[in-house]
């Protein structure tokens, strides 16, 4: 059983799939000038720290947010914004220690950041597959103090945290990503089966692929090979429509599983599919062409019954369906009009491709009542191979006892957090305390023009 490392894929491979701006983009505040004087000094720094990160100036953002401490030491904004810049220059432990003291669900932390920049978002590795798009509110600001806890491996601390987001706002799939890609750094299969588990499987988006390739990796390291098989098979049917790199580990991890759950022939023909140029390890792809030669030695030395058990008849059957459907699927799928799937014109792989296309008309031909008697057109296949011939040197140069990464590049393992201003939400309508003082000035200076005008009136009419 070859000994795969999921290390982190390089953000882009696999970037944020959330809508965005494709450039920073910067929305007007509508903060008047007047209504900027008479706010605090506090909330003055941290305007002058948000112009700071227009430009990605974020030592000098700090500096402003530091004087804005020394005028308001619990001023949760400035906190939670200097926590964000912390995280993403991997600063750790003050980045917990200033996302600690800037959450508060009662004083709305993220209200004025968002209404200095309303556009700028957070770009979180929540797992080693994925990214995800977070604002820095409370949500946000929570979901990063989580991931910094498992960055530093305070595992109590951050299933804390994310105990706290579920009471709030319910079990969502990227704290289950989280907590997961925690337990997987540390080898625990079996927990991160559990922290991934779901009432609904769904295969919408990329975080749903990410989720079922993690529980297929977890399945098929624990040995559970049927189980990783059934988890990953949706995900490789559906692989052209997700990003390449993910359907790539999909595909490789579920064409494994289907050679170790006894099931050679279709472990071929998936593999047949898998593109070489998304397996990001050189020694992988040599793996995957070595392997193929030997399922092919396999695959070509099975018996006609042999050969059918080997492939997808077995999960027709499992399912209740009839042999027919099966007939159908291997004719029209390998029928020679067939040119979707070009992995097929690869040296070495037309003898199987005639051999899946030319059973399943003979299979089909058994359907129509010819069972007994039936002299095949196909002639029948030799015997199983000893087991010197199929299990021979063909692998023998690539060394399964050794732990394999997906990926050769460190650039991933380095990607923590990053901000930007390509946010698409819209400008918040939270008030500064200037503008709160501003109007407070405009309604008294109605009542006091009411007044002198009463006045007037009334010495008018004496």
């Amino acid at each position: 059983m070859l000994k795969l490392v999921l290390n982190s894929l390089p953000e882009s491979l696999v970037p944020p799939a959330h809508d965005a701006y494709e450039v920073d983009t910067f929305l007007d505040p509508g903060l008047a000038i007047p209504a900027l004087l008479l706010s605090t000094r506090a909330e003055q720094l941290l305007q002058r720290a948000c112009r700071e990160l227009k430009e990605y100036r974020a030592e000098a953002a700090l500096r402003f947010l530091k004087e804005a401490f020394l005028e308001e030491p619990d001023f949760h904004d400035a906190h939670l914004l200097a926590g964000v810049l912390h995280a993403a220059e991997k600063r750790l432990e003050p980045a917990a220690e200033s996302l600690q003291r800037g959450l508060s669900v009662e004083a709305r932390s993220g209200d004025l950041i968002r209404r200095f920049l309303p556009t700028m978002r957070l770009v979180l590795r929540i797992s080693r597959l994925h990214f995800f798009q977070l604002y820095p509110d409370y949500y946000g600001g929570s979901l990063l103090l989580a991931a910094v806890y498992g960055r530093l491996g305070k595992l109590r601390e951050e299933t804390g945290v994310l105990s706290h987001l579920r009471d709030l706002f319910g079990a969502r799939d990227e704290q289950r990503v989280l907590v997961a890609d925690l337990y997987l750094a540390r080898g625990d299969y079996e927990a991160a089966i559990s922290a991934l588990e779901r009432e609904e499987d769904r295969h919408r988006d990329e975080l749903d692929s990410v989720i079922t390739t993690l529980k297929g990796y977890c399945a098929f390291m624990l040995a559970r090979f049927h189980q990783a098989a059934a988890t990953l098979k949706s995900e490789a049917v559906h692989s052209r429509e997700k990003n390449p790199y993910l359907a790539a580990i999909a595909r490789f991890l579920y064409t494994l599983a289907l050679e170790e759950d006894g099931l050679p022939v279709l472990a071929l023909k998936e593999s047949a599919k898998l593109s070489l140029e998304h397996v990001l390890n050189p020694r992988l792809r040599d793996f995957v062409l070595l392997r193929e030669e030997r399922l092919k030695s396999v695959v070509e030395n099975l018996s006609k019954e042999a050969f059918f058990d080997a492939s997808e008849f077995r999960w027709f059957t499992a399912k209740g369906r009839a042999s027919s459907d099966y007939m159908e699927v291997l004719t029209e799928e390998y029928s020679e009009e067939d040119g979707r799937d070009r992995s097929w014109q690869r040296p070495g792989f037309a003898t199987i491709y005639e051999r899946l296309y030319r059973l399943g008309q003979q299979f089909r031909g058994l359907e129509k009542g010819n069972h007994a008697g039936t002299s095949s057109t196909v002639p029948a296949e030799p015997a199983l191979a000893s087991k010197a011939v199929v299990d021979g040197g063909i692998l023998d140069e690539f060394d399964l006892d050794r732990a394999h990464e997906w990926c050769d590049s460190r650039e991933g393992d380095e990607e923590f957090l990053r901000f930007d201003f390509r946010g698409t939400r819209e400008p918040s309508h939270f008030r500064t305390s200037g503008e709160r003082r501003l109007a407070l000035i405009g309604n008294w200076g109605l009542v006091a023009l009411f007044v002198v005008l009463l006045i007037l009136v009334m010495r008018a009419c004496s």
